[in-house]
């Protein structure tokens, strides 16, 4: 069965391991494009009694919907994004970042679209450089795991290399 999910909706796990809150589309995104209507999802999981990890999800969004959440105080500030749009210039625009500040963020783009728009993806990875924040291009380096080592409040995300045969030893020796 599907549900649809609109700006305002929050989804919390039955055992309260994490909490989703659905930032667009909008209940009113009809006239928008496919992109912008892509479901944004911030994903905050507890660490501790008092803190909590924060990851932003934002589909395929543009600066259309960037702006949206921006004007509506939507947007809070979160450890890691996955840049929107496979690292497409028309998203992930400096004001989308200084309202969000991420620590880290991560481009999911394959080796097809690698040879297509790179000139954008330098401009996008030029803006998260400029602001210090991490990134990762998985066309680069594959699947990108991470895990997240709540240390004093801040969260350090420590990439794990899947490719490496130690990888199956973490995953088995991490989720028991």
């Amino acid at each position: 069965m599907w549900n649809n999910v609109y700006s305002g909706d929050i989804i919390d796990s039955p055992s309260k391991l994490y909490s989703i809150s659905i930032l667009n589309p909008p209940l009113d995104a009809h006239h928008w494009s496919t992109n912008n209507s892509s479901i944004v999802m911030q994903i905050s999981i507890p660490v501790s009694k008092h803190d909590s990890v924060s990851l932003l999800m934002t589909g395929d969004i543009e600066r259309t919907a960037e702006y949206r959440m921006i004007e509506n105080f939507l947007l809070t500030n979160i450890d890691l994004l996955k840049v929107s749009h496979h690292g497409s210039a028309t998203s992930t625009t400096q004001a989308f970042l200084s309202a969000t500040k991420p620590k880290d963020a991560v481009v999911s783009r394959g080796k097809w679209y690698a040879s297509r728009n790179e000139l954008s993806l330098n401009k996008v990875t030029k803006r998260l450089s400029v602001n210090g924040i991490n990134h990762y291009i998985t066309v680069d380096s594959g699947a990108i795991l991470f895990e997240s080592d709540f240390n004093n409040g801040n969260p350090k995300w420590n990439k794990i290399e899947w490719r490496n045969p130690s990888f199956a030893q973490w995953l088995f020796a991490n989720n028991r």
